[in-house]
């Protein structure tokens, strides 16, 4: 459950990721100030740090392990596992950093076949393609399905940057986008991507000496010393390396796309112009014009919609709308009705988006 609190006039709000992270990293930090030499967990921790780089060093290890942390990071639809850490910390020690480069971005492409995969049985089942999940996947493959031209485009650009693939590579699962067309793209963009990395990692090593003395001349760069290597045994240097794997799972998770796609959606958009026009509206034309597939859920959601909105009325087949003119409250009311074909854990939106609203009223009465 999140935490709110209030220092002065500000008012916050910490979730439970927050409060997880919060957590992690005091452990961490704390742990990497405190610890001691001789003492059994700094020798396993160096232990540990000496076989990593002995790995590292291994022509066929090497490459052997970027492959399977890449395909294991991209596998899932749900674990977010930051593989360029690893990419980027082989990259220091293994002499060619093209090859490494391209072996991650062939691991990664094969990681988001399951993606691909995934999309295909949605799309083969009736019951799948109905979901929750499946409805919200449904609503890109109609976008995709609108401009076919700009898949490869998208899915290269997906691959490229830290976006989620799988908001991709699921959808054209489901329209049956031919394989061929789809994971090539997907795999020049991650090579791309690895490689980069890998370049950056070979570049820091090579350049030890330079970047170290660079540091020496300005302290106010002491925090590179963290992505520099070392030849000396430093369990608490790595330890500090360690803790980037879940400030950046952190990241990921809270960098809201969907939230993002809600808002620039045109379905959002028209919504919006209802609630400020006002009317009434056939819930059956509403399926329609929306191309919805889970009907049922779609109608449970319209008659708890109403619920939560006093100038909302839901009457048998009918929804009835109160025009506002506060266009920031229409905003956050389109929203919560377009949560709908967006996110699977559709509850939890839901009530995040009546928080937020609730939040605003009360900042207003505070005014």
């Amino acid at each position: 459950m999140d935490k709110k609190f209030r220092i002065g006039k500000f008012r916050f709000r910490i979730r439970n990721l927050e409060i997880f992270t919060f957590v992690i990293l005091t452990f961490l930090y704390v742990l990497a100030f405190i610890i001691k030499e001789d003492t059994w967990i700094y020798d396993n921790i160096a232990s540990l740090s000496m076989h990593w780089h002995d790995i590292a060093v291994g022509s066929t290890t090497a490459l052997l392990t970027a492959f399977a942390f890449a395909t294991f990071g991209n596998t899932s639809i749900l674990i977010v596992f930051p593989y360029i850490l690893i990419v980027y910390d082989i990259a220091q020690s293994y002499p060619n950093w093209i090859l490494l480069g391209i072996v991650s971005g062939l691991g990664a492409a094969v990681g988001e076949i399951t993606s691909y995969i995934i999309g295909r049985v949605i799309g083969a089942s009736k019951k799948m393609k109905s979901s929750e999940m499946g409805e919200k996947f449904h609503r890109i493959k109609l976008k995709f399905e609108e401009k076919p031209a700009r898949i490869p485009l998208t899915v290269f650009f997906f691959a490229l940057t830290p976006f989620p693939d799988d908001a991709i590579l699921v959808p054209l699962g489901m329209m049956k986008y031919p394989y061929w067309k789809s994971i090539p793209p997907c795999f020049l963009g991650k090579t791309i991507l690895c490689t980069l990395i890998a370049w950056l990692g070979s570049f820091v090593a090579v350049n030890l000496d330079p970047l170290n003395a660079l540091i020496d001349d300005y302290p106010i760069l002491f925090f590179l010393r963290l992505i520099i290597p070392t030849t000396d045994v430093n369990p608490s240097a790595d330890i500090i390396q360690f803790s980037f794997v879940f400030i950046i799972i952190y990241i990921m998770l809270r960098l809201d796309f969907e939230k993002i796609s809600m808002k620039r959606s045109k379905d959002r958009k028209q919504f919006q112009t209802y609630i400020l026009e006002g009317g009434n509206f056939e819930i059956s034309k509403l399926i329609e014009d929306y191309n919805v597939l889970n009907i049922e859920g779609f109608k449970s959601h319209i008659q708890e919609f109403a619920q939560r909105h006093n100038n909302v009325a839901f009457m048998r087949d009918l929804l009835h709308l109160d025009a506002i003119a506060d266009r920031h409250l229409a905003f956050d009311q389109s929203m919560d009705f377009i949560s709908f074909f967006y996110t699977p854990d559709k509850e939890q939106k839901e009530k995040e988006e009546k928080q937020e609203i609730n939040d605003k009223k009360e900042e207003k009465i505070e005014k």
